[in-house]
């Protein structure tokens, strides 16, 4: 399959991530590139509590509900649009020269990362073979069979005969709704491209607007330097495919800077020299009370993504909330408003706390707080920290240094400049966050517990924050090279030259930072970082299944009944014949937590189907008709489930394909 026989998945996808979230967020008065980089946090809040109320009715996740959800969205928007009072939530308009430089850092940005990953994939039904990615693709694959996408039972199938479990499905209802045009592994891969490439990158541009609202130049620098990084998207969502919360990091710039651009409209009538004024003719009642709307239901889709988000957004809005409220606050104060001051003042701490006292006493949090997870040196993770480094992979440390001091220069800018300080704050707390859940277990690093204690769910934070603040000192250093040539003799006898020097400071040092880093360490992009990930011979962990295994799985989808039931160790590729080969994979994940009493009674004693008539009795009850067998993993596969290796297929097994070392058989043993 080639990547031009995936792009009507890809604009289907596309169009459902923007078109009715910029429709909706304009009808509700939201302009300009908030409302672009807002609909996608708009678009996943409506489909998250649309696969709800969906399976509440009994209707199917199908294209043609999931268009009348949105009809019905967005005809409630429509009418808000009409009884609210006129309004409008929009940033300062840039010049067409400014959005042309915009679009080609853009370009750039989305272009560095696009070949690495292109190219590293091989292929649009390249099979993720990690970890997580078993369980999101099986997991959409589920959606699309069942047709329930909620997120309160709709994967239950996932686990066992579990019923009611509650897991952020949003991811796996999109890949649904695109696999109807290819497959489940063409539109999971699809929507990880445009995620990491498209909705996070204008999510930062949209950011750096929001920050720098009259200067098109960090918005135009930004993307490229997001493009610098590998943590994320390369090493959490391409390698790692932690679906649900890169979404939820995708999302979160486009959502913050909604909620800036709101805030900012709703002070219009302040005496602050950076207030974005009104439109003649509107209310700013009117305008806070739409940009509030549009923003509350922004942040909702982050966290509906992944309810870490939730912990994403206070590390972001919290320090920009804060600090608004804090000026507010003062000016409250002197004017003897003393209620109205502190609770102005105090309200964005007081969710602050609130958050930490969570983490410390709500059971569910202080149990991911209690996950297990490695230990490491805080020192080594403040210089990976500072610097992005990577923990694994073969280019030097400090490859990105130029960035990481053009970052350290946009934290100093951002740190002086009143409008700007609340970022330079976020950027310290996520810095931090990272260092704690990458050091020791202690006390302390049950502040990540939001997080499960990862160092890289963590470190992932940063390139949003980090990507505008190095915009900043880009934007900086060009400007101050301006002014020292200004001031200079040479500067006043070449007033033309001297306009021109900022621009081509900013593209040197660019330039440099691109170059000195391995164009932005592509090499390791590419067949690192990607390759790991999709490459059979070369994945990371061990593969599931080999290339030749693989051929053989997708054939299944001619071999076997689409209600085909297929025991196997999830290990071994067994768990693939659902995402890939279209049956059911009876053990669909190789988490534990996730198996029932018959999926471990089988792992442990299928062997045994001729001698112990309980392992017939689960088989018969589970529908389960066929076997996968692979003997070649590892030996703590077989450790792991015995039940499943060295089986006796001689007799009461018929072969129907077989690829590689893997054969798949009908159980006839069982009568």
């Amino acid at each position: 399959m080639s990547w031009i026989d995936a792009l009507p998945t890809a604009t289907v996808l596309l169009a459902l991530l923007y078109l009715p979230g910029w429709v909706g967020l304009r009808l509700l008065g939201v302009r300009g590139v908030l409302a672009v980089a807002g609909a996608p946090a708009a678009v996943v809040a409506v489909l998250a509590l649309g696969a709800v109320v969906l399976d509440v009715v009994g209707a199917a996740w199908t294209p043609a509900t999931v268009v009348l959800l949105l009809a019905v969205v967005l005809g409630l928007c429509a009418l808000l649009g009409r009884v609210l009072p006129p309004g409008t939530v929009s940033l300062p308009p840039l010049t067409p020269r400014s959005w042309a430089l915009v679009g080609i850092g853009l370009a750039v940005g989305a272009g560095v990362q696009a070949g690495a990953y292109l190219n590293g994939m091989g292929r649009p039904d390249a099979v993720q073979q990690i970890y997580d990615p078993v369980f999101h693709l099986n997991a959409a694959e589920t959606v699309l069979r069942t047709g329930n996408a909620s997120s309160l039972g709709g994967l239950d199938p996932m686990y066992g005969s579990s019923t009611g479990v509650f897991y952020p499905a949003v991811w796996h209802s999109m890949v649904a709704l695109g696999a109807r045009l290819s497959s489940v592994v063409v539109a999971s891969n699809t929507l990880m491209l445009l995620t990491g490439l498209v909705v996070w990158l204008v999510g930062i541009v949209a950011l750096a607007r929001a920050v720098a609202p009259r200067d098109g130049a960090v918005a135009a620098v930004a993307p490229v330097v997001a493009s610098s990084f590998l943590i994320f998207p390369a090493n959490l969502l391409v390698l790692q495919g932690m679906f649900p919360y890169c979404l939820a990091i995708a999302l979160t710039p486009g959502a913050v800077a909604l909620v800036v651009g709101a805030v900012e409209r709703s002070r219009a009538g302040e005496p602050l020299e950076h207030a974005i004024p009104t439109v003649r003719g509107e209310r700013p009642l009117a305008s806070t009370v739409r940009g509030a709307l549009a923003a509350v239901v922004a942040c909702a889709g982050v966290v509906a993504a992944q309810p870490a988000g939730l912990a994403v957004l206070g590390l972001f809005v919290l320090p920009y909330l804060g600090q608004v409220g804090a000026r507010r606050g003062l000016r409250q104060w002197r004017l003897g408003h003393r209620a109205t001051a502190v609770v102005a003042a105090g309200a964005a701490p007081a969710v602050a706390l609130a958050l930490v006292v969570a983490v410390y006493t709500v059971p569910a949090l202080q149990a991911m707080a209690a996950f297990p997870a490695a230990e490491g040196s805080r020192r080594l993770a403040l210089f990976r920290g500072l610097t992005f480094s990577t923990t694994i992979g073969w280019t030097s440390p400090w490859a990105n240094v130029v960035v990481a001091a053009l970052v350290l220069i946009g934290v100093v800018v951002a740190a002086v400049t009143v409008r700007t300080r609340w970022l330079a704050v976020s950027w310290l707390l996520t810095l931090g966050i990272y260092v704690v859940a990458a050091g020791p277990n202690n006390v302390l690093r049950d502040l990540a517990g939001f997080w499960y204690k990862s160092a890289d769910r963590t470190f992932a934070m940063l390139p949003t924050v980090a990507a505008v603040l190095g915009a900043m000192g880009v934007v900086a250093l060009g400007r101050a090279a301006q002014r020292l040539l200004a001031e200079s003799r040479a500067g006043a006898r070449h007033g033309r030259t001297r306009d021109w020097l900022a621009p081509l400071v900013m593209v040197g040092v660019l330039v440099l930072a691109f170059v000195t880093s391995g164009a932005f360490r592509y090499d390791e992009r590419q067949n690192g970082w990607t390759a790991w990930g999709f490459q059979p011979d070369r994945i990371l962990t061990t593969a599931h299944a080999s290339t030749e295994e693989l051929t053989m799985i997708r054939s299944l989808d001619d071999v076997l009944p689409d209600d085909a039931v297929v025991l196997g160790d999830p290990r071994n590729g067994a768990a693939l014949v659902q995402s890939v080969g279209g049956a059911v994979a009876f053990i669909p994940h190789v988490n534990p937590s996730s198996w029932d009493a018959d999926q471990s009674y089988l792992k442990a004693h299928f062997g045994q189907l001729r001698s112990d008539p309980k392992v017939c009795e689960i088989v018969a009850a589970d529908h389960i008709d066929y076997f996968y067998a692979d003997d070649s993993g590892p030996e703590a596969w077989e450790e792991a489930s015995p039940g499943l290796y060295d089986v006796d297929t001689s007799t009461g097994f018929e072969l129907l394909a077989e690829g590689g070392p893997a054969r798949v058989y009908r159980i006839t043993a069982c009568g």
